[in-house]
C-alpha cells in the first residue's frame, strides 16, 4: 500500500514536471514543431532555415494563410521575428508569419562571354572573380558594403544566378551558370515543410519583402508571381540588369521611403565594385507593360499625413500594381497591414467617402509618361 502510495505521488510529480517544462516550448510559435531546429530556434531544412510564429488555430476549420517576409542583407528572420509590433500586427490578423533565413554569401563569380566584345553587357562583374558588393544600412544606420562570406544576402537572377525556365525573361545569353542558392526554390521548400509542420496553407501566400528582401520580392513578382497572392516591397527593386519582362499574374503594392538613401527613387548606377540599382520609376514601368496597365497611375488618394496611394488601371486579369509612397521613414502604420493584404483579393467599389478623398496632386517625376516610342531603359 505504501509503495503504491509511493509511485502514485511520483507519477504525478513527474506529469507535473513535464507540464512545467513543455509550457515554454508550447509557447515557442518559432518552430514549435519543427522536426529539427537549429541552436537559434529555427526550423532546418535541406537547403537553409526559417522562423515562423502562428496564431491560435483552435477551432480553425481551415489552413491558415501565410505573410513570408523576406529580411534586408546582414539580418535574418530572427531579427524579423523580434519585431513584435509587426509580427503581432499580421498575427491579429489571422496570419501565420514566416521568416526564412538568406545565407552568407561568397564571392561572386561571373563566366564571361566573348570578353573583349565590347558591345557585350556583363552580368555581375568584368571578370572571372568579380568582387561587387551591395550597399546595406549597418546597426549604426550608416551606409556599408555587404561583407562577402560572412553577412547574409539573398541570392538574386539578375546578379548571381539563373535557371533555364527563366534566362528568357533575364537575358538572352543560356551560357551563363547558377551560382548560389535558387531562393525560388528555397522558399518553395520552406512553404511545403511549413506545411507539413503547421496547419497553414502554402496556396495563400502574401510576400513582403524589406531592402534587399524587397528586391527577392520584386524577383517573385516578375519571375513567379504564382508564389504568391500578393508581393509587398518595401524600399527596394532590380540590382543590376534587370528583367526583360515580367510574367503576367502578380499582384504588387510596393512601398517607398522618398528620401531613401538605401535605394534612390532615382536608383544608383553600378560601378566596377558595386551593383547598380534600377529606378523606382523603372521597376514600376516594367511591371506595368508586362501586366498590360495603363502607363501611369490614374488613382491618387492621400491615404494619411506624409503617405500616398497610387493605383494603376486597365490591368491584365489576375495582375495589379499599386505604390505607396512616404515623405518619411516608413514606420509600418496600422492602415498598411489591410493595404497589402487585401491586394490579393478583387478590388471593392470605391465608395463616396473614398471618392471625397481623391486630390489633384501632381505626378512624381519618376512616374510621368514616356514620350511615344522611348524604350525602357535596360542596361548601359
Amino acid at each position: 500500500m505504501l509503495i503504491s502510495s509511493i509511485c502514485g505521488r511520483a507519477q504525478r510529480f513527474i506529469a507535473g514536471m513535464l507540464v512545467v517544462l513543455l509550457l515554454p516550448i508550447s509557447a515557442d510559435a518559432h518552430a514549435a514543431n519543427c522536426p529539427v531546429k537549429t541552436p537559434s530556434g529555427a526550423c532546418a531544412i535541406r537547403s537553409g532555415e526559417y522562423f515562423i510564429r502562428v496564431p491560435s488555430t483552435e477551432g480553425k476549420l481551415q489552413r491558415l494563410p501565410i505573410v513570408l517576409i523576406l529580411h534586408d542583407a546582414g539580418q535574418d528572420g530572427g531579427v524579423i521575428m523580434e519585431n513584435k509590433a509587426v509580427v503581432n500586427s499580421f498575427l491579429d490578423r489571422g496570419y501565420a508569419v514566416i521568416a526564412p533565413n538568406a545565407t552568407k554569401r561568397k564571392y561572386v563569380r561571373v563566366t564571361t562571354i566573348r570578353r573583349f566584345d565590347p558591345t557585350l553587357t556583363l552580368v555581375g562583374g568584368t571578370s572571372s572573380k568579380s568582387e561587387k558588393k551591395y550597399p546595406i544600412k549597418g546597426k549604426d544606420g550608416r551606409m556599408r558594403l555587404l561583407r562577402q562570406s560572412k553577412d547574409r544576402g539573398w541570392y538574386f537572377y539578375t546578379t548571381d544566378t539563373l535557371t533555364r525556365q527563366d534566362v528568357d525573361f533575364v537575358d538572352d545569353r543560356r551560357d551563363v551558370e547558377r551560382r548560389g542558392r535558387d531562393e525560388h526554390a528555397f522558399l518553395r521548400e520552406v512553404l511545403f515543410d511549413a506545411a507539413q509542420q503547421f496547419w497553414v496553407d502554402p496556396g495563400k501566400v502574401v510576400v513582403v519583402g524589406i531592402g534587399h528582401g524587397a528586391a527577392l520580392a520584386w524577383q517573385i513578382a516578375c519571375l513567379a508571381p504564382e508564389m504568391a497572392l500578393s508581393i509587398a516591397p518595401i524600399n527596394g527593386g532590380h540590382w543590376g540588369v534587370p528583367p526583360r519582362s515580367c510574367r503576367p499574374g502578380g499582384r504588387v503594392v510596393h512601398t517607398h521611403h522618398a528620401a531613401s538613401d538605401f535605394w534612390p527613387i532615382d536608383g544608383r548606377e553600378g560601378t566596377r565594385k558595386r551593383f547598380g540599382q534600377t529606378s523606382l520609376g523603372e521597376t514600376l514601368d516594367l511591371f506595368a507593360r508586362s501586366g498590360g496597365c495603363e502607363p501611369v497611375p490614374q488613382d491618387r488618394d492621400l491615404q494619411r499625413e506624409a503617405y500616398s496611394f497610387e493605383t494603376w488601371r486597365g490591368c491584365d486579369q489576375g495582375s495589379s500594381l499599386g505604390l505607396i509612397l512616404s515623405e518619411r521613414e516608413f514606420d509600418f502604420p496600422g492602415w498598411w497591414f489591410d493595404r497589402i493584404l487585401r491586394a490579393g483579393a478583387q478590388s471593392p467599389a470605391r465608395s463616396d467617402a473614398e471618392s471625397t478623398r481623391r486630390t489633384t496632386l501632381p505626378i512624381p517625376r519618376f512616374l510621368k509618361p514616356k514620350r511615344p516610342g522611348d524604350a525602357v531603359h535596360i542596361a548601359d
